[in-house]
């Protein structure tokens, strides 16, 4: 049966479920690190942040929203490590089992810190220079992905970085084949091709945005099948 490309599914990604088994979500995000990293996955994040900061800048703070198992904040050290950037990244997740994973594999960045938090209950007076978030856009709903984007705006001072999923026919073949060559695990071909069909259109995250009341993003398509969206704060 061939998807419905023309509207985001609503279907439920399995590694969303509250009480999923820790050890399969533990394996996943180990799957989809080593997956993103092979894939080029993280150029549209730091890309993202070059757009926000000048070359004079020696210091940096990002909230990553829905860090996973953290290695979008440890790709990050690394790029700031080689840029000569003093950073600090705060990696939020609502779920225990990934914040906790997220620790242990971060041990030895003393950059980063982990918190179990909801995005939503962050007090309006917490600042970052940068709002991230990487592939935490598509497992929202229209409505939650424009709450979301209203609170990352809020508590920014510099701008907010998307990085997610172009819903299209290629990318959701395309992961369905990668995806069974890369990795056995069920929950990553079930989640991968599903989270494509949860994906953007352009247009549709112009529309999140201009629905949030923030400023006109910069939107650019990147490899293989991903979204660069940079909302840049406006100066009051």
């Amino acid at each position: 049966m061939i998807p419905n490309f023309s509207r985001r599914s609503e279907r439920e990604e399995w590694m969303d479920d509250p009480v999923v088994e820790a050890r399969q979500l533990v394996k996943t995000l180990d799957d989809l690190a080593r997956i993103n990293a092979l894939l080029g996955g993280y150029s549209a994040t730091i890309d993202g942040i070059e757009e926000l900061i000048d070359q004079e800048r020696n210091a940096l703070s990002v909230l990553d929203v829905g860090t996973g198992g953290g290695d979008v904040p440890r790709h990050m050290d690394w790029w700031a490590d080689r840029r000569g950037l003093d950073i600090y990244v705060l990696g939020v997740d609502i779920s225990t089992v990934a914040v906790r994973y997220a620790r242990q594999r971060s041990k030895a960045y003393h950059h980063l810190e982990f918190r179990r938090r909801d995005l939503f209950e962050l007090s309006s007076r917490e600042r970052f220079d940068i709002v991230h978030a990487s592939l935490m856009l598509h497992h929202l709903s229209d409505q939650e992905a424009i709450e979301a984007l209203q609170k990352m705006y809020e508590i920014s001072t510099l701008g907010v970085v998307i990085n997610d999923l172009h819903r299209h026919p290629l990318g959701y073949l395309g992961s369905q084949v990668v995806l069974r060559l890369l990795t056995r695990n069920s929950m990553v071909h079930h989640d991968g091709p599903l989270s494509v069909l949860r994906g953007f259109r352009r247009r549709e995250l112009q529309r999140l945005v201009e629905a949030a009341g923030l400023p006109t993003p910069q939107i650019q398509w990147r490899p293989f099948f991903r979204w660069q969206c940079v909302i840049r704060k406006e100066v009051s």
